[in-house]
């Protein structure tokens, strides 16, 4: 008889060509033998990624630099400036609340403003 081109343990009970039955088989389920073949290169796998964590922080570090430089802390000082009342000279600042954007939010040119941009998208984009 030749011999066989897997070891019984990772043949399923279907890829016997002679029909005959594999008796390791006998009271296990799929996903036992499945979970015995596969488990090992899983965990490698597993193992390589974190492996390769340092050197994916280390290539993201200039990319989230730059974006916290030039835009997150650029829109969180806006919101910060917004909630401010100052004179002229940018002195005597107090603390205004949400005020200033809940009247922009309630103003029918906000509202007008943000319909356009609607409707230009609305055209612009799928041509």
């Amino acid at each position: 008889m030749p011999p066989e081109p897997y070891p019984s343990s990772i043949r399923g009970p279907d890829s016997d060509p002679g029909g005959r039955r594999d008796r390791g088989w006998v009271g296990e389920s799929v996903a036992t033998r499945v979970t015995s073949v596969v488990a090992p290169a899983t965990r490698r796998r597993r193992r390589a990624r974190w492996r390769d964590l340092p050197a994916a922080v280390l290539l993201l570090t200039p990319s989230v630099l730059v974006l916290g430089a030039f835009v997150l802390y650029p829109l969180g000082r806006a919101v910060w400036l917004g909630h401010q009342r100052c004179d002229a000279q940018g002195d005597n600042c107090r603390s205004n609340g949400w005020d200033q954007y809940l009247d922009v939010a309630r103003s029918n040119e906000f509202h007008d403003a943000i319909w356009v941009t609607f409707k230009y998208a609305a055209i612009t984009v799928p041509v």
